[in-house]
């Protein structure tokens, strides 16, 4: 099972960036996905290679959201991408078969257009309602989400809205890992905050997401 870091700076609430990050790193964060839409690809290139520092320490993967071309020039691990970015078959292509490739899906067509194989997670929602990223879908729901799960094979990530109290229920529907996002980078403590995450999410679900967070994929897993 995975604890998924959305570090998204906007939602930081005490202390430095990449303070933040390192607390949520020896909370038990074990993968992190760096999220800043406003600034330039210079000023993007130069925090990921700040925040690539640290996660290569903790032996996290780093992956970069939307911004495909910037993987390669900070050696980042993959790329999230969403249905309105470059598609998942050209980042793939882009960034060849040992990069991790997320891709953001909420509908039974989005799920079903995907190649089995083809990416190597789903992160899948709103879950719940959220106020780190303005959207026009409805929320999923637990049962939503559980739906979801039962027509896929791939692993999935639940993201939206989720904290400490409804985390467990995204588990027990079958989610493969929760991503968190306000819930550690908005935490007074950020550790702490992981850490009771990190309890919960151990242990449930089979280890998937763990093989490829440790780039254990089966060759059938690549394409």
């Amino acid at each position: 099972m995975g604890l998924y870091l959305v570090l998204d700076p906007t939602t930081i609430r005490k202390g430095p960036l990449l303070e933040v990050l390192e607390r949520a790193l020896l909370g038990g964060v074990n993968i992190v996905q760096l999220r800043e839409k406003s600034c330039s690809d210079e000023e993007f290139i130069s925090l990921a290679q700040e925040v690539l520092k640290l996660t290569e320490i903790f032996q996290v993967p780093m992956l970069i959201n939307d911004r495909v071309h910037i993987v390669p020039k900070v050696r980042a691990q993959g790329v999230h991408v969403g249905q309105g970015d470059m598609h998942w078959r050209e980042a793939r292509h882009t960034l060849g078969p040992d990069a991790i490739i997320g891709v953001s899906a909420s509908t039974d067509e989005q799920i079903q257009r995907i190649e089995d194989g083809a990416v190597d997670y789903l992160g899948v929602g709103p879950v719940f309602s959220s106020t780190t990223k303005i959207t026009q879908r409805e929320p999923l729901g637990v049962e939503g989400f559980s739906r979801l799960r039962s027509i896929t094979d791939h692993l999935l990530v639940a993201i939206g809205g989720i904290h400490l109290e409804n985390a467990e229920s995204l588990l027990q529907a079958g989610a493969d890992g929760v991503a968190v996002v306000s819930a550690i980078c908005g935490a007074v403590d950020p550790w702490e905050t992981a850490r009771l995450f990190s309890e919960k999410v151990r242990g449930s679900g089979d280890d998937g997401l763990m093989r490829l967070i440790k780039g254990e994929r089966r060759d059938e897993e690549l394409c």
